[in-house]
């Protein structure tokens, strides 16, 4: 009986081993995945393990499809942004025998609206020269408004809110906003004016916010990369679409300050945004099983319904080693009449989705937040430890779009058939791992 309880111990530890064959890695940047930074940006990005840290990696770099540069072996890489296009970075960890590459994707445009007014989503604060003249370290805070009915009465007031921010796991990045009642606990976030870092001066230039972030945006104006822009993440939360806030700034030793309202406006508020988002069933699935994989809609709907959507398309892909055996569609318009089909490529690894609605019979069933939900069926060739992927799509070369049946871009018209802007396709792959077991 003993003997038996060590064999099979020791095939539990082999087998549960299978799950990390592969190191984990991810990329680390100064921008956001996707960004879109202006020409003469420093771009610095790196590869990380689990522990995060950082490994040696190979590089490769593409402007428009184009490989343009490759860095041999590297640990921080940068990258000058000089030229618009679209860019990707491919990152291969040199520790592995066979390694798998990394990609980081980003936008350089001189379109100032994008980058340098606000912008919908995203708002650039340019700090006061009454601020930056003085040349000394800044100290910032930040207020919410939000309305509030008086009991008893149809009249509403309007109260500042103090939000603190705080560093929880003390990584030097703020992840966590407090409301709090005095100015004493309310406290002052630190922004330095100006340090030294890959041979150059930076100084403070602008404030970039988002709904999830805040970075701080530095200019080189000595140095190695003099006249370049870098971006430095400051706060890993950021601000709700459509309400009021402000921020105060004042030199560290008071003597000039400044105090500023600012709003990122959206025709919908940060809680019904309508977003296509891919959700699975299961991360982790044997080789020959079945996973199901659905397009989450929520809000797109009311959305579509306000502004007269007709046609929906969208495309997904997915690793050779899913067959995708089946996709159902549900009644998504209420009050109108869905059609619906998809189309896949000769070698399925794509697959694109067709909705569309008119005026007349609404389908009985109860309608639901789902665009699609496609059933697959992963490989009986697929081992333990592989990790499979499907995404909605992106593509922002020509050349790729063989690889597909149709256009294989997001595409929304309305009712004279014209485009309709404001949906937002989350493009974050849906992860399934290979393991085993029971």
């Amino acid at each position: 009986m003993k003997r038996w309880l060590i064999i099979v111990s020791m095939m539990l530890l082999l087998l549960f081993g299978c799950f990390h064959l592969k190191p984990y890695y991810y990329i680390s940047a100064n921008i956001g995945e996707d960004s879109v930074v202006p020409p003469k940006t420093l771009v610095v990005i790196s590869l990380k393990d689990e522990a995060g840290n950082i490994v040696e990696s190979h590089l490769e770099l593409y402007r428009d499809g184009e490989l343009i540069q490759t860095v041999e072996q590297g640990t921080e890489h940068k990258i000058l942004a000089d030229e618009e296009g679209r860019y990707t970075v491919k990152l291969t960890p040199l520790a592995e025998k066979n390694p798998e590459s990394y990609e980081f994707n980003f936008k350089v445009t001189s379109l100032e609206r994008e980058i340098y007014q606000s912008g919908g989503r995203h708002y650039l604060d340019a700090i006061p020269s009454n601020i930056t003249s003085k040349a000394t370290d800044i100290l910032i805070r930040f207020y919410k408004y939000s309305s509030e009915e008086l009991e008893g009465t149809n009249e509403t007031i309007d109260k500042r809110i103090r939000l603190k921010l705080v560093d929880t796991d003390g990584d030097g990045v703020y992840d966590k906003w407090e409301e709090v009642e005095t100015s004493e606990e309310q406290g002052w976030a630190y922004i330095p004016y100006e340090f030294e870092y890959y041979d150059t001066t930076w100084e403070i230039y602008r404030l970039w916010y988002s709904e999830d972030s805040i970075y701080l945006v530095y200019q080189g104006v000595s140095g190695t990369y003099k006249e370049y822009i870098s971006w430095f993440k400051f706060a890993s939360v950021g601000f709700d679409l459509n309400v009021p806030y402000a921020r105060y700034m004042t030199t560290i030793d008071g003597s000039e300050w400044t105090y500023g309202m600012f709003q990122l406006r959206e025709r919908y508020n940060s809680d019904n945004k309508p977003v296509f988002k891919l959700v699975a069933n299961e991360t982790v699935v044997k080789p020959a099983s079945e996973v199901v994989v659905s397009i989450d809609a929520s809000n797109v709907a009311r959305f579509a319904e306000l502004y007269d959507v007709r046609f929906m398309q969208l495309t997904v892909k997915y690793d050779e080693k899913l067959k995708l055996k089946d996709v159902v569609f549900g009644n998504f318009m209420k009050d109108l009449e869905d059609f619906y089909a998809y189309k896949t490529t000769e070698n399925g690894t794509s697959v694109v989705l067709y909705r569309g609605f008119v005026v007349g019979e609404d389908e009985t069933e109860e309608s639901t937040t789902n665009f699609a939900t496609l059933i697959f069926e992963v490989s009986e060739d697929a081992t333990v430890g592989d990790v499979l992927s499907v995404e909605l799509v992106y593509e922002g070369w020509w050349d790729s779009y063989e690889g597909y049946p149709d256009l294989p871009n997001p595409i929304f018209k309305d009712k004279e058939n014209a485009n309709v802007d404001g949906f937002i396709v989350d493009h974050e792959p849906v992860v399934i791992e290979v393991g085993g077991g029971e």
